[in-house]
């Protein structure tokens, strides 16, 4: 059995704790009339690329979706590349419109996590607590 310090724990917490903070921001975002235009054209943008790549570079649904996002997500690692000119030319119109789309779904994120605010402090059990308990008693 592997033993989990402390620290890791803390650590492994801290991060489980961003990743909820921004799926709530994601949800949030959603549900907003200004940036749920954004998020929709985004995620049809892929879904296009992807079914795309499928059709005419004959790729697997998983090797599809993985190039369109890192396509326009400007990451580009360069494997897969399409192999057609019809993919390639797709490609250059794809990146083209989807980068422009995801800067404004960088924007509509940030806008939502502006408007939700910052996460809640978390008390501390000890001073804290206890430093409230005596107030109280005063």
């Amino acid at each position: 059995m592997r033993r989990v310090t402390p620290h890791l724990a803390t650590a492994r917490a801290g991060t489980l704790a961003r990743v909820y903070r921004w799926i709530l921001t994601l949800w949030d975002a959603i549900k907003q009339p200004d940036t749920r235009g954004p998020l929709m054209a985004a995620g049809l943008l892929i879904a296009t690329g992807t079914v795309f790549y499928m059709i005419v570079e004959k790729w697997t649904f998983v090797n599809a979706l993985y190039f369109s996002v890192t396509t326009l997500t400007t990451v580009g690692f360069g494997n897969p590349a399409p192999t057609t000119d019809l993919g390639k030319l797709f490609t250059v119109f794809f990146v083209i419109s989807g980068v422009g789309m995801f800067l404004a779904v960088i924007n509509a994120l940030g806008h939502a996590a502006i408007q939700q605010g910052p996460a809640r402090p978390r008390r501390r059990r000890g001073r804290d607590t206890e430093a409230a308990a005596q107030t109280d008693d005063a």
